[in-house]
């Protein structure tokens, strides 16, 4: 049986510490910027479009959410070098983290949705080595 983390009410956010492009870190779960709450997005990377997208259009409610009191860090798997090469697509002021591993997606509950035939497989990373 396939299992992955899901957070409840209570639970402890990772520490989660990543390198940003400007030199600087981020940590996942801390926010900033006098917010009380802060939105964490995990997305595939460089390579998906629908990620572009995402993110971009993420970057028109940065203003509403911070009003509300939650700030935004989104964050990938993506290497220093790519995450360089993604930002002329990005449209976007909130930090990027880059450089996560597998145990931290695992801790953070990331899986990998795959569609095949009109079926949605969602499967834990920890049990990538099945396919």
């Amino acid at each position: 049986m396939m299992t992955t983390t899901k957070f409840t009410a209570g639970d402890m956010f990772p520490a989660i510490t990543l390198p940003t492009l400007g030199g600087d870190s981020v940590t996942l779960g801390q926010p900033q910027n006098g917010a009380d709450w802060q939105l964490v997005v995990i997305y595939r990377g460089k390579h998906c479009p629908l990620c572009t997208r995402y993110l971009n259009a993420l970057e028109t409610y940065k203003a509403q959410f911070l009003a509300l009191g939650v700030d935004i860090v989104a964050a990938s798997a993506d290497s220093q070098a790519q995450l360089a090469a993604h930002m002329p697509q990005l449209s976007v002021s909130y930090p990027l983290g880059y450089g996560l591993s597998i145990e931290q997606m695992q801790a953070l509950g990331c899986t990998s949705l795959i569609r095949a035939q009109n079926k949605k497989l969602i499967i834990p990373l920890q049990n990538l080595d099945c396919l």
